[in-house]
């Protein structure tokens, strides 16, 4: 007989190492379990996010639609079909807020952007859900929480993000003795689910879409300037 629990000269009731498989039995799918828990976080908070991205961007469109032309180029009052957002327009607004100044990739001094109204409102929203791009490459939980590459950025944003609006009544057709109209923004995000092993399972595709909706009254404030004193 052997030492230990080899008995009859077979591996039959040897019980070494035995430890260790249950650890490991045990540990891959509480890891995994882990994991799925960290996507569906961060699931939640982009929701959260797109949510008051979508708030932001009805605020900005009371403000922007009936503002004065002189900040859009010219654009007619309440106009909607103006040019999208591009990544270089988001990119000024960065620096402008010093986001990337200091390490060269935008700057504080650029000159602020003349945009379309529309373009505007989506600047609003897309400031507000940057923060949820990941690494275009992520092989860890950290590489899902961010991406330092503003560039990448910028752009993956512009492709991801869809702004609507509806409600919006043209200048021409107002009513005078209409006091408010609601405007709604609909803000969609295509949010990058970043966490290894759990995005296959919570994110099929790798992706999730989320959209919001945010309705507030526009009151037409029927903003304007008197001649010379607008300035960027």
């Amino acid at each position: 007989m052997l030492r230990g629990d080899r008995r009859d000269g077979t591996l039959r009731g040897d019980q070494r190492g035995v430890a260790y498989v249950e650890f490991l039995l045990a540990f891959l799918p509480i890891f995994t379990l882990f994991l799925g828990i960290a996507q569906l976080v961060l699931l939640w908070s982009a929701r959260i996010v797109v949510e008051h991205a979508a708030t932001r961007a009805a605020r900005a469109a009371v403000v922007v639609l009936d503002d004065d032309p002189r900040y859009y180029d010219g654009e007619a009052r309440d106009a909607v079909g103006g040019a999208a957002l591009e990544a270089g327009d988001l990119l000024v607004a960065m620096g402008r807020l010093g986001i990337g100044a200091r390490t060269g990739e935008t700057s504080v001094d650029a000159a602020p952007a003349v945009i379309s109204r529309r373009a505007s409102i989506e600047l609003a929203a897309a400031l507000t859900v940057a923060p949820l791009v990941a690494r275009s490459d992520a092989q860890s939980v950290r590489d899902a929480l961010g991406s330092d590459a503003l560039s990448e950025v910028a752009n993956r944003v512009i492709a991801d993000l869809d702004v609507s609006i509806d409600g919006v009544v043209t200048h021409a057709s107002l009513d005078p003795d209409d006091v408010a109209e609601p405007v709604t923004v609909q803000v969609s995000y295509r949010f990058a689910c970043g966490v290894p092993v759990a995005r296959m399972l919570v994110c099929p595709d790798g992706t999730k879409l989320i959209t919001a909706r945010s309705t507030l009254p526009n009151h037409r404030a029927a903003l304007s300037y008197a001649p010379g004193e607008w300035a960027p």
